[in-house]
């Protein structure tokens, strides 16, 4: 559920965009349409509207890499992956992809995409920041993106210049209504926070943080008025009325860096170990002092499973972070876990250079690449 600033990617140049592709049937027969209309003259055939033919890898140049990837609840098999230089969707677990943004032609054209969030209410309405990743103006503008049919098509709800930005640090969408979510905006330091009611359409500054260097920001999906934010350097701080009023966590010592939702629990990972919730998801013990995971996740169904990275490798704990275990080798070095939400045996990692994602469908035992750069 954290966040990483990418200031630095904000001017790299663009690269070319070779790829593999296979090319559906139901494609060919389009195109060939396609070629006979226009020799007669007809115009406007093309392919589906922001989405590519499918493709078995992706844009293979170095400047390529990981930002994030968002497997979908109520919706089995989807799973979205946002690279600097396009947005992937499966719906088959990885077997087959599709980019749906960031390509020549497309919705967010040459921005790099760098977060994504689902909402807990309508599984179909997303979220996307899409900033600049080169010093040429591109085609699209930067900002806010959403989609209401699960990543498949989108449109700009709010542009980083409406809202006096050049950039949005993180989002997340909340339990309140299927519309509503929160961003945060790093010029405004603790005046950062901004909520939207209409899918990112319009935005409120809400009451300061009572923190300004922001890690993350996270609304509970079980409870609408649960809010929290995090900060590697202040510590976590919670608030019960949709951000008011605030408070710290004084059972969560240290820096945190990591924090995962599983179903009424919250885990969290600080300087001083790893940290869950109550059934109220509001006070917080100690359960393991020794681990240090960059990232965490855990399952929404089985919510004392979860998986979290270590500098080279995945652990898996099934005891609710008490104990772990080392998995499978993978085929490069991670920097992003996610547990599928239809179950805890199901878990992805992502891979940042050569940008990639390998899957597990027995809790880790094995891995298997399912997207790589071609």
């Amino acid at each position: 559920m954290g966040s990483a600033s990418y200031v630095g990617d904000m001017n790299a140049p663009r690269a070319g965009r070779t790829r593999r592709r296979t090319v559906v049937s139901s494609l060919a027969i389009r195109l060939a349409m396609c070629g006979i209309l226009l020799l007669v003259g007809m115009a406007g055939c093309s392919t589906a509207p922001g989405v590519s033919s499918t493709t078995t890898g992706i844009n293979s140049s170095s400047l390529n890499h990981l930002h994030d990837m968002l497997p979908l609840h109520g919706m089995v098999g989807t799973m979205l992956v946002a690279t600097h230089l396009g947005l992937y969707r499966t719906t088959d677990r990885g077997q087959t992809w599709r980019e749906v943004a960031g390509g020549p032609g497309q919705v967010m054209d040459s921005l790099m995409i760098f977060k994504l969030a689902q909402s807990p209410v309508d599984p179909k309405r997303i979220y996307a920041l899409a900033g600049l990743r080169t010093s040429t103006p591109p085609p699209a503008v930067p900002g806010v993106y959403t989609s209401a049919d699960a990543g498949l098509t989108w449109k700009l709800a709010a542009s980083f210049a409406s809202l006096s930005t050049v950039s949005v640090y993180t989002i997340s969408a909340t339990a309140k209504t299927a519309d509503s979510v929160y961003a945060f905006l790093p010029p405004r330091a603790s005046n950062g926070l901004m909520a939207s009611a209409d899918a990112g359409g319009h935005w409120q500054a809400q009451p300061a943080l009572p923190i300004s260097d922001i890690t993350g920001v996270a609304s509970d999906p079980s409870r609408p008025e649960h809010l929290l934010v995090w900060s590697v350097a202040g510590g976590l701080y919670q608030s019960t009325n949709q951000g008011t009023s605030w408070e710290a966590v004084p059972s969560v010592e240290g820096g945190v860096y990591a924090l995962s939702f599983a179903g009424g629990q919250i885990y969290v990972q600080s300087d001083s170990g790893m940290f869950v919730s109550d059934a109220t998801g509001t006070r917080f013990h100690l359960v393991n002092g020794a681990v240090n995971y960059s990232s965490v996740s855990f399952s929404a169904s089985t919510p004392n499973e979860g998986y979290g990275l270590t500098g080279t490798g995945v652990e898996r704990t099934m005891d609710g972070g008490k104990t772990w275990q080392a998995t499978a080798s993978l085929t490069g070095h991670p920097s992003l876990i996610a547990v599928d939400p239809d179950g805890a045996k199901i878990a992805y990692v992502g891979f940042s250079y050569p940008v990639g994602l390998d899957i597990s469908t027995d809790g880790g035992q094995h891995w298997r690449s399912i997207l790589a750069a071609s």
